[in-house]
């Protein structure tokens, strides 16, 4: 699963104004923390322009999550102590194509060839919005007289800079996953956005028990990166 860690927040860029839209709204510095199986990521967006995004992910395990919790600038800049992996993507926004990726871990290129199997399927399947009237909601259904539904909608939690929002809106779309032999064949994908953001807070698969595949434990603005330049290739 761990390939899918970072390809998982890929999605938008195959419908390109829903992407484009999206990064109007976002700067250098937004960042998320996202968990998946005991694995935590820091997604930052480094840098972009008209034509290129570059997306920062440092990947350590979740023991390391409370010491560092709230502390992710220092942390940063003291070398992330305890990462497995530190990789910049440059991502060509038009066609929606990982251009290239470089492992700060390891001072070298990434082989893009492992991933491409990944890549390809996101980027040709269909995304659907989920209509309101077709979200979970919280608590038991109301009785077969009761015309309406008047129950709250579902929300994932949504955390900025260590504190949970109130009441937070989210934008669902979700995707009939190719039989493409990953974890995910088969399956209907979920996924959570919330307004003015590019990447999804909550990505689930339904039916039984509706297992969570990835969710945002953190996220806020104005992160720095300790690597400021794409080494020269």
């Amino acid at each position: 699963m761990k390939k899918l860690l970072f390809l998982l927040f890929l999605p938008p860029l195959i419908f390109a104004n829903f992407f484009q839209d999206r990064v109007k709204h976002v700067a250098p510095g937004d960042y998320i923390v996202t968990e998946q199986d005991k694995n935590i990521s820091l997604i930052r967006i480094h840098s972009f322009n008209k034509e290129r995004l570059f997306l920062e992910e440092i990947s350590f395990p979740s023991p390391l999550t409370p010491s560092i919790r709230n502390e992710w600038q220092q942390w940063i800049f003291a070398g992330a102590k305890g990462h497995t992996s530190w990789v910049l993507y440059e991502i060509a926004i038009k066609e929606a194509t990982v251009i290239r990726a470089y492992s700060y871990t390891r001072s070298s290129w990434v082989e893009m060839r492992d991933q491409s199997h990944f890549i390809s399927s996101l980027f040709h399947l269909s995304f659907t919005e989920e209509p309101a009237k077709m979200r979970k909601r919280v608590g038991p259904p109301p009785p077969p007289t009761e015309e309406i539904d008047r129950r709250t909608i579902w929300s994932p939690p949504a955390v900025v800079e260590g504190k949970a929002l109130p009441c937070p809106k989210f934008s669902v779309y979700y995707v009939d996953w190719p039989k493409d032999g990953s974890e995910l064949a088969g399956k209907t994908v979920e996924f959570y956005f919330a307004d003015n953001y590019p990447f999804p807070f909550w990505i689930q698969v339904l039916g039984t028990g509706n297992t969570v595949v990835s969710k945002v434990i953190d996220s806020g603005r104005n992160l720095s990166s300790l690597y400021p330049d794409l080494p020269s290739k």
